[in-house]
């Protein structure tokens, strides 16, 4: 451009539309949502240490990475550690910033199921708290890995490149959803 001043009121526009798409687009308000969901639905913490992106295919979705659920208070270690998570969400959700979390992807989990010397699982919680909205959560899991153990009798096994889903209402516990339908042929349960 042969104009100067226009060559400016250029650049500042483009500027100013680069940040405006970014505030629009950047999902870094579904953390905190997320974070505070999960603790209210399951009495945990959630911890999501990595960082966050948009995804556009094959859905528009949050992606989070390095997210871990802790286990039950008096318990060491974590329930369960994903690589990511995906929440698909609708325009709406991101242009108003407020997620409607109906379904969650776990991408790479590591599920650490426990009965400690005393016989209580580390999925159930009797601390949990009460449901008051009914709300149905999906929870699909891709490539993940779950393992056992029975610090009372010793039995430890673990089913690797497992693939499920399943529903849940709000609050319910891992002892109510159903068990892995399938996993693929490479899986194997083995000891620990």
């Amino acid at each position: 451009m042969k104009n100067p001043v226009a060559a400016a009121g250029a650049t500042l526009t483009l500027i100013l539309v680069a940040i405006i798409v970014w505030v629009f687009l950047n999902p870094g308000f579904a953390k905190g949502q997320i974070e505070d969901y999960a603790r209210k639905a399951t009495g945990r913490t959630v911890e999501i240490k990595g960082g966050g992106s948009l995804m556009f295919r094959p859905r528009l979705s949050v992606r989070l990475t390095d997210v871990t659920l802790s286990s039950p208070e008096g318990q060491d270690g974590t329930l369960v550690k994903a690589a990511a998570i995906v929440v698909p969400i609708e325009w709406r959700d991101l242009l108003n910033r407020q997620l409607r979390i109906g379904t969650v992807i776990l991408k790479q989990p590591v599920f650490n199921l426990t009965n400690d010397a005393t016989g209580r699982a580390s999925w159930t919680d009797p601390a949990m708290p009460a449901s008051s909205e009914g709300r149905v959560l999906t929870l699909i899991a891709e490539d993940g890995v779950i393992n056992y153990l029975n610090e009372k009798s010793g039995l430890a096994f673990a089913i690797k490149d497992a693939d499920f889903q399943t529903t849940l209402a709000e609050n319910d516990e891992l002892a109510r959803a159903a068990p892995p339908a399938s996993t693929d042929a490479s899986s194997a349960s083995r000891p620990m």
